[in-house]
C-alpha cells in the first residue's frame, strides 16, 4: 500500500491513485463485511451444533464388525434385534412427551435387562426430526441453552440416573449429575412452572432401577444444596415401571430365531447358522425371562454356530463365553498398539510380550473407576503389577498410554462422547469385575494403593453394591473394598447400597468391612465416621447402622474418658506445691 502511494506521488498519477485508494477502501470494507458474516454464521452454527456435545444421538447406530466388542450387540444403542413387545409403554411415553400440560420429568424404572434403555432410545428415535432427543452425556452449564437454540422441543434421557456422576466430593452420585439438571430445569420453567407456553418444551426422562430410592435420594440432595423448591420435579414425576414382557411360546420362539439371525448377520460370520440352520427347535426359555436374557442366549448361539441348547444356558456360562471373546479382542488390539509403538521406537513396546495379562488388567482397572474419567484414573493404573520396579514418572507415562489405548477401544469413539461403558449391559460388567477380583485378590489392593482420594472410588462402590443384587459372590469383594478404604472412606458404599432395589444384599458385607475399623488408627477421621452414620438409613441398612452407631458411641466414650483424664491431671497439677 505504501509503495503504491509513493509510486503514485512520484509519477504524478493522481487520478489513478485516487481510484486505487478508493478501490482498496471499498475492497477492505467488503472483505470486512464478508469476514463478519462468516464469523456470525460460524458462531450461529456452533451454537446450533452445541447440543451434540450434550446428547448422544440415538440415530447413529454403528454396525458391529467381528473384530469389535461383542457387547456392542447387546447395548441398546447398537442392538441389531428389532424392537418388539413394548407398544403400549412406548405409546405412554410418547403421550407424556407430546402433551404440553404433562409434568416435565418422568421416571423409567425396572430391573436390569428388562429393556429400560432400549425403549428410551426407541422413544427418542420415534419423535423424529421435529425434536432434539438423545441420551445425556455430560450436563454442561448451559445445556438448556444449547437445546433451546434449535427452537425445537427436547427430550433428555439420563440413563442410570442413580449412578451418573463425575467425582462428587460429598453426598451421593446423583448430587453431581441429576441435581444440576433438575435445578437448571426448574430455573428454566420459572414461577410459571411447566404449563408456560412461552418456552421450548423440555422433557427429562430419568432411568433407574428403583423409583422410590431415586425420589428419596434426589429430594435429599436438593435440600442439602438449598434447592428444595425444585423437589416437586422429582416428587411429582410420574413413573413407568417395566416388567419382563409376557410372551406365549410361539412368540418367544419367533423372537429367539429372529435374534439369532440378527446377531449372525451383525457378526458377519459365515460359519454361524443361517436363518433356518438349527433354529427349528424351541427357544431356550424360563419364567420371567428378560429381553437381555433372550438376546444374550441368541448371541452365544450365533458365536458358536450350530443349534442352540434346549434349555437356557446359565448366566455364568453366557458371561464366560462373551468375556472370553472380549479378551481376545483386547489382546489383538493391544498387540497392534504395541507393534505400532515398537515401530516408533517406544521403550515399552516389549512390555506386552513380557506381561500377556496386561490388556485385561488395563481394562479391569479402567472399569473400576468408570469410562468417563480415564484421564483422571490413568495414573492409578501405575499400581498394576506390570509397572512394578519403574520410577513413578515412567510408570505414570506408560499407564497413561495404555489407558489411552483402552479408551480407543470404546467403539472407536472418545469416551467423553459416549453414555455407556465398554462392557454392557451392566450385569456383564459386574460379573467380569467380580470374577477377576476374586481370582486375583491382590489386584484390587494394588490398584487401590496408589494413593488417590477416597472420592475417586465412588464408581467402584456403586458397581460392587449393584453386583450384590444378582451375584452373591460380589459381597466378598465389596467387603475387601470397604476394608481397604475405611480410613479414606466417606460413605460411598452406604449411599450406593441405599439406592438398590434390595439393599439388604449389600448391608452385611458393608458392615463386615467396617467392623475392623480401629479408632486409634492414624488415618482415622472422627468427622468421617459420624458423617457416614448420619447418611446411613437404619431402615435400609440396619446392620451397617448398628455397627456405625456402636463405633460412634465408642469414640464418644473414649473422648469423655480422655477429657476426664485431662481434668484429673489438671487438678493434680494445681494441688502440687510450687517451687
Amino acid at each position: 500500500m505504501l509503495a503504491l502511494l509513493v509510486w503514485g506521488v512520484t509519477q504524478r498519477r493522481w487520478a489513478w491513485l485516487g481510484w486505487s485508494a478508493g478501490g482498496l477502501v471499498v475492497g477492505g470494507l467488503l472483505l470486512l463485511v464478508v469476514v463478519n458474516w462468516c464469523m456470525d454464521h460460524a458462531e450461529r452454527l456452533e451454537r446450533l451444533l452445541a447440543y451434540q456435545k450434550v446428547l448422544e444421538n440415538p440415530g447413529l447406530a454403528v454396525t458391529v464388525a467381528p473384530a469389535t466388542s461383542v457387547f456392542r450387540l447387546l447395548s441398546p444403542l447398537h442392538s441389531p434385534v428389532p424392537f418388539h413387545d413394548r407398544d403400549e409403554e412406548l405409546a405412554e411415553l410418547r403421550r407424556w412427551c407430546t402433551t404440553a400440560a404433562t409434568h416435565p420429568v418422568m421416571l423409567l424404572a425396572g430391573a436390569s435387562g428388562v429393556g429400560k434403555s432400549r425403549i428410551a432410545l426407541e422413544l427418542a428415535r420415534s419423535l423424529g426430526e421435529e425434536w432434539t432427543a438423545g441420551r445425556m452425556i455430560v450436563p454442561g452449564a448451559d445445556w438448556l441453552g444449547a437445546l433451546a437454540d434449535r427452537g425445537r422441543p427436547a427430550l433428555v434421557i439420563v440413563d442410570e440416573a442413580d449412578v451418573r456422576a463425575h467425582l462428587s466430593f460429598d453426598h451421593s452420585w446423583v448430587n453431581t449429575f441429576v441435581v444440576p439438571l433438575l435445578t437448571r430445569l426448574g430455573e428454566h420453567l420459572g414461577e410459571d412452572g411447566p404449563a408456560s407456553s412461552e418456552r421450548p418444551r423440555v422433557r427429562l426422562l430419568l432411568i433407574a432401577r428403583h423409583q422410590d430410592a431415586v425420589r428419596r435420594t434426589v429430594a435429599r440432595e436438593l435440600e442439602r444444596e438449598a434447592r428444595g423448591r425444585y423437589r416437586y420435579l422429582v416428587e411429582q414425576a410420574p413413573a413407568l415401571v417395566l416388567e419382563p414382557p409376557t410372551l406365549d411360546r410361539a412368540t418367544l420362539d419367533e423372537r429367539y430365531r429372529e435374534a439369532v439371525v440378527a446377531m449372525t448377520a451383525a457378526l458377519a460370520d459365515a460359519a454361524a447358522p443361517t436363518a433356518r440352520d438349527g433354529l427349528d427347535g424351541p427357544a431356550p426359555a424360563r419364567s420371567g425371562q428378560t429381553p437381555l436374557d433372550l438376546h444374550a442366549q441368541a448371541l452365544v448361539t450365533a458365536l458358536r454356530g450350530g443349534p442352540g441348547p434346549a434349555e437356557p444356558r446359565p448366566f455364568d456360562d453366557i458371561a464366560d463365553v462373551l468375556c472370553e471373546h472380549e479378551r481376545r479382542h483386547w489382546r489383538e488390539a493391544a498387540a497392534e498398539f504395541a507393534a505400532a509403538d515398537r515401530r516408533q521406537g517406544a521403550p515399552w513396546a516389549s512390555q506386552l510380550s513380557a506381561h500377556p495379562g496386561l490388556p485385561e488388567h488395563i481394562m479391569l482397572g479402567m472399569l473400576l473407576f468408570g469410562h468417563w474419567e480415564w484421564t483422571e484414573t490413568s495414573h492409578l493404573l501405575a499400581g498394576l503389577p506390570e509397572f512394578a520396579g519403574l520410577s513413578e514418572e515412567e510408570a505414570d507415562d506408560r499407564a497413561h498410554d495404555w489407558a489411552w489405548w483402552a479408551e480407543g477401544l470404546h467403539d472407536g469413539r472418545s469416551t467423553k462422547g459416549a453414555a455407556e461403558s465398554w462392557i454392557g449391559p451392566e450385569v456383564f460388567t459386574d460379573w467380569f469385575l467380580t470374577t477377576r477380583l476374586q481370582a486375583e485378590p491382590d489386584l484390587l489392593t494394588g490398584l487401590l494403593a496408589k494413593g488417590p482420594h477416597g472420592r475417586r472410588f465412588e464408581h467402584l462402590a456403586v458397581r460392587l453394591c449393584r453386583a450384590c443384587e444378582h451375584l452373591p459372590e460380589a459381597g466378598e469383594v465389596l467387603q475387601r473394598f470397604v476394608l481397604d478404604q475405611m480410613y479414606s472412606y466417606d460413605g460411598h458404599a452406604v449411599v450406593a447400597a441405599s439406592l438398590l432395589r434390595r439393599p439388604e444384599r449389600a448391608d452385611p458385607w458393608i458392615a463386615a468391612g467396617l467392623e475392623g475399623m480401629d479408632p486409634s488408627h492414624p488415618w482415622f477421621s472422627r468427622d468421617t465416621l459420624f458423617a457416614v452414620r448420619q447418611n446411613t438409613s437404619p431402615e435400609l441398612l440396619p446392620l451397617t447402622f448398628r455397627l456405625l452407631d456402636a463405633k460412634c458411641a465408642q469414640v464418644e466414650r473414649q473422648e469423655r474418658e480422655l477429657e476426664e483424664q485431662q481434668r484429673r491431671e489438671a487438678r493434680r497439677r494445681r494441688r502440687q506445691p510450687r517451687g
